[in-house]
């Protein structure tokens, strides 16, 4: 059985042109006779069970999204698919802004994961290389817990890198103050 609310029915009505009444059972099996249509004619551009076109006949309903115009109105069918461009180039746009936020938050993971390695080896100061160091568990990832001059450290180069395609490579130079 297919879900259905207002949202639904209006979306179904303005993507067929039909005129469901709420409320009417024979109706409602129409309209679920039509839905599965629309599911079998289009099931290559989304999932098998009806979610999908529940989901994109909410939507419409709805008013996040204009159907195309059901009239051969070529005026009408340009505005839509100009329409249909620029929804389709705000997503792009939000599901790239998205996976660069995911790959921030990664990266600085990473990073807060090579500082809390570090100073569990008993290193005196993790120091971030590589990327901008950000914020993990509280605190930031190029947080220095040696204090006073550099010089009395002697480095001990340990760099960690992460070889996804899409991450940055994640570093850090682990600092021993003398010890043997």
């Amino acid at each position: 059985m297919s879900p259905s609310n207002t949202a639904i029915v209006r979306g179904y009505h303005a993507l067929t042109g039909a005129n469901v009444k709420l409320g009417r059972w024979d109706e409602y099996l129409a309209m679920r006779d039509g839905i599965e249509g629309l599911n079998a004619t289009y099931r290559d551009l989304h999932s098998n069970d009806l979610g999908a076109i529940a989901g994109l006949l909410f939507d419409i309903g709805s008013g996040r999204y204009q159907p195309p115009p059901l009239s051969d109105d070529a005026s009408a069918r340009a505005t839509w698919e100009t329409d249909l461009a620029s929804v389709r180039a705000t997503a792009a746009q939000e599901r790239a802004l998205a996976t660069a936020r995911e790959q921030d938050r990664t990266h600085t993971e990473i990073q807060g994961w090579l500082r809390d390695l570090g100073m569990a080896l008993g290193y005196d100061m993790p120091d971030v290389t590589a990327g901008v160091g950000g914020e993990h568990a509280g605190r930031r990832t190029s947080a220095s817990s040696l204090h006073g001059p550099r010089s009395a450290a002697s480095p001990i180069s340990v760099c960690a890198t992460s070889h996804t395609p899409r991450s940055r490579n994640t570093g850090m130079r682990w600092l021993d103050s003398g010890r043997e």
